[in-house]
């Protein structure tokens, strides 16, 4: 499948450790946000390929919202395990 110009896939989703970021070109360089449901950010980062790992070990369990603000605002939620 084509990806479409602000495509993003966050996988597993729910995940339990290690989160895979996959973006395409024009997101390379972005920072991201990992923030829970009280609005605190928990994680953030940058996108600096284009198959991205997160550790997210050591984060409660519960759902979150990745966030990426910067020529995009993109948001997508997860559920950590």
């Amino acid at each position: 499948s084509k990806m479409k110009q602000l495509d993003i896939e966050l996988f597993p989703n729910p995940v339990t450790q290690l989160l895979t970021v996959s973006v395409n070109f024009s997101l390379i360089g972005q920072h991201y946000s990992l923030i829970d449901l009280n609005g605190r950010v928990v994680l953030n980062g940058s996108l600096n390929t284009a198959i991205n790992h997160i550790n997210l070990d050591i984060i409660n369990k519960g759902p979150y919202l990745f966030i990426i603000n910067g020529k995009n605002f993109i948001t997508k939620k997860i559920i950590k395990n």
